[in-house]
C-alpha cells in the first residue's frame, strides 16, 4: 500500500458517500430506523468494512477504534468523546432520532489462533470484557436516559456472521437465521431480550440481522464454501481519529487513539500482528510496512485545521518511536514508509502534509537509546 493508494482510498469513499445511490440508502435508512449505531471495535483490519456486515448505508455509524476494542469509559478522554457523539445523535431538535452503542468483538469459527490477537485469541475474555464495557455503558448512558440502547455483538472474521448477545448470558448466532421468516426472527430476537425491547429497538436488530443473512449468503456463495480462512494481512498501522474512510480490507490496523491505555502498549501490540506477518511472508523481506498517521478537524472552526496538522504530526512521531522501540530490525530489512494526513471530520475528505522522516527517526533512535540506558535494556 502505497500514499496514492490511500488517497484513492479516500477518493473512492468519497465518490460513494456523495453519489445518489448511497444519499437515497442514508435517507431510507433514517427514515425507517430509528437508531445511529456507534461502534465500539478492535483494530483489527479484517473488521474494516463492519458497516456492511451490518447492512448500514456509508456514512451512518460513528467508529471508536482501540486494540481488542478495549475502553474505559471513565478513563481518558474517552468518555468525554463518546458522550460529545450520543448527545449529538439525541439532539431535542431531532426528538426522533436514539443513539445505539454497538460493543463488538471478534472470533474465528475455524481455527483459534486467528481470533483477536487484544485478548491473546481468547474469545471467552473478549465477551467477558465486552459485558464488563455493558455495565459502564447502562450506569453511564441508559440507566438515565432512554433514549440510548447498547448490544453486544460477535464478529465471525470467517463468515461475517454475527452473533446477538440478549440478556441472561443467551445469545443467537444469525447463520442459524437464514432460514427464518421474518416472523420467525422477530420472535427468536424478542425471546433473546426476554421481551424487554420496545419494538423500535427490534425493528432495528431485525433490520441489522437480516442485511446480515443477505451478507453472508452473498459471503459464502462467492467464496463457495461455508468457512474461509482469513489470516491476518495487514502491511502496517495507522493511528488517529476520523478513519472511517477508510474501508480497504485486512489491510491496516487501526488505532484510534490512546483512550486511557498507555500508547506505548497500544502500538508494540499491534506491531506484534505486523511483525509475525513480515516472519510468515505476508510482508515479503524488504517490502513496505506503513505508518499512517492523522490529525482531525472541523472546516468549519478557523484553528481547527493548524490543530489537526500539529496532532498528526505528534502521532507520527509517536508511531516512529514505538515502532521502534518494539523492533528496531524493521528499519533495517523493510521500507517503513510514514504518511502523514489529515481529515476534515466534515466533508470526510483527506490531505497529506509534510512530514520530516529523517528527522523523526532520528528522535526515535535517540529515545530508543536512552529508554534502553533507563530500563537496563540487553540487546
Amino acid at each position: 500500500m502505497t500514499t496514492e493508494e490511500i488517497i484513492k482510498q479516500n477518493k473512492r469513499f468519497l465518490r460513494k458517500y456523495k453519489s445518489f445511490t448511497e444519499r437515497c440508502k442514508r435517507f431510507l435508512y433514517k427514515i425507517l430506523i430509528r437508531y445511529d449505531v456507534i461502534f465500539i471495535r478492535c483494530s483489527d483490519g479484517r473488521l474494516g468494512q463492519i458497516e456492511k456486515m451490518f447492512g448500514l448505508p456509508y456514512g451512518t455509524s460513528k467508529n471508536f477504534i482501540n486494540i481488542g476494542g478495549k475502553f474505559k469509559i471513565g478513563s481518558g478522554f474517552f468518555g468525554k468523546l463518546l458522550l460529545e457523539k450520543v448527545e449529538e445523535i439525541i439532539n431535542p431538535f431531532f426528538s426522533f432520532r436514539k443513539a445505539c452503542i454497538v460493543v463488538t468483538y471478534h472470533y474465528s469459527s475455524s481455527q483459534e489462533h486467528l481470533g483477536c490477537a487484544g485478548f491473546s485469541c481468547k474469545t471467552d475474555d473478549a465477551i467477558k470484557y465486552g459485558h464488563d464495557f455493558i455495565d459502564q455503558i447502562d450506569r453511564v448512558f441508559c440507566a438515565h436516559n432512554q433514549k440510548v440502547e447498547r448490544m453486544l455483538i460477535g464478529v465471525c472474521t470467517d463468515t461475517s456472521s454475527l452473533r446477538i448477545h440478549g440478556v441472561g448470558g443467551l445469545c443467537e448466532d444469525v447463520s442459524n437465521l437464514l432460514d427464518f421468516t421474518m416472523v420467525q426472527k422477530y420472535k427468536t430476537l424478542k425471546k433473546l431480550f426476554g421481551g424487554k425491547k420496545t419494538f423500535w429497538f427490534l425493528f432495528f436488530v431485525l433490520y441489522v440481522s437480516s442485511k446480515n443473512s443477505v451478507n453472508i449468503l452473498s459471503w459464502v456463495n462467492k467464496k463457495n464454501t461455508n468457512t474461509l480462512i482469513i489470516e491476518h494481512n495487514e502491511q502496517g498501522i495507522a493511528m488517529g481519529r476520523e478513519l472511517d474512510w477508510f474501508k480497504s480490507f485486512n489491510k491496516l490496523l487501526i488505532i484510534g487513539g490512546t483512550y486511557g491505555d498507555h500508547l506505548s502498549h497500544v502500538i508494540e501490540t499491534a506491531m506484534k500482528v505486523i511483525v509475525n506477518n513480515t516472519i510468515s511472508g505476508v510482508i515479503p523481506r524488504g517490502g513496505k510496512i506503513i505508518l499512517l498517521a492523522t490529525g482531525a478537524f472541523d472546516s468549519r472552526k478557523t484553528s481547527s485545521e493548524a490543530l489537526a496538522r500539529e496532532e498528526a504530526r505528534v502521532n507520527s512521531d509517536a508511531l516512529l518511536k514505538y515502532t521502534f522501540r518494539a523492533n528496531p530490525e524493521l528499519f533495517s530489512g523493510y521500507d517503513v514508509c510514514v504518511i502523514t494526513g489529515i481529515t476534515d471530520q466534515y466533508t470526510k475528505k483527506f490531505f497529506i502534509i509534510p512530514y520530516n522522516y529523517e528527522q523523526g527517526l532520528r528522535r526515535a533512535k535517540e529515545k530508543y537509546e536512552k529508554y534502553k540506558k533507563t530500563h537496563r535494556m540487553i540487546v
